[in-house]
């Protein structure tokens, strides 16, 4: 992830970006990473229905995320952490950097499953395309 960082430059700005970037994250934690990680543990239905949740945009969408993720949290191992860093993302969504660990979590929980080596270069890459479009976003006056 190292190449990232000169695109990384310059790119602050408002504290409602922030924000919207902490909604995109969590979002992404959700209903792309978490996802991954139940479907490798067998638990498809779960997956499913991460999949379907409307984006997560706002506090009132975070907060519905994580109703739906607390109902589904299991026994399983990788379900429990997949659920507990998606359900983190959904609950930090207002504070930017909790968010950006609760994301960088749920990828982590996705990363330590049985995946393939295939499986996690294709994380990473996941990781490697949110963190520029998380660049790209602008305030919105600019």
């Amino acid at each position: 992830l190292k190449p990232l960082i000169p695109i990384m430059i310059g790119t602050a700005g408002s504290a409602e970006l922030d924000l919207r970037r902490a909604f995109r994250l969590a979002d992404w934690a959700v209903r792309e990473i978490a996802p991954i990680a139940l479907d490798k543990a067998g638990i498809s239905n779960h997956a499913t229905e991460l999949r379907a949740l409307p984006r997560i945009v706002d506090g009132e969408t975070a907060w519905n995320a994580e109703r739906v993720i607390r109902l589904y949290v299991v026994a399983n191992d990788t379900a429990y952490y997949a659920h507990d860093a998606a359900y983190d993302a959904a609950c930090y969504a207002y504070d930017a950097n909790e968010a950006v660990c609760a994301a960088y979590g749920a990828a982590k929980s996705v990363t330590c499953t049985a995946l393939t080596v295939t499986d996690k270069d294709a994380i990473y890459a996941m990781i490697s395309d949110i963190i520029k479009e998380l660049c790209a976003m602008k305030d919105e006056e600019e």
